[in-house]
């Protein structure tokens, strides 16, 4: 849990986040639970990476993902999806 909030107040303090509490329960001791919402740059930012991993993928030859066998060894096909 500590390395998700410390994630999400990262994604936060660069914009990509914003946040705010709710009310106190007392499933949470008497502390307020704490919502997260994607911002606009946030938005931008996941699409730009999308994106860019999409051209990456995409420019892997077709034959790359071809079996081939080598020395009476078939080698392992690997898939991006």
């Amino acid at each position: 849990v500590g390395a998700l909030q410390t994630a999400l107040r990262r994604l936060e303090d660069k914009g990509y986040l914003k946040s705010h509490e709710g009310e106190a329960t007392e499933e949470r001791a008497g502390g307020p639970k704490k919502y997260f919402t994607i911002t606009a740059y946030g938005k931008k930012a996941m699409e730009y990476t999308r994106s860019t991993r999409e051209e990456l993928w995409s420019a892997i030859p077709k034959v790359a993902w071809e079996t081939k066998i080598v020395g009476g060894n078939q080698l392992a096909v690997i898939s991006p999806y």
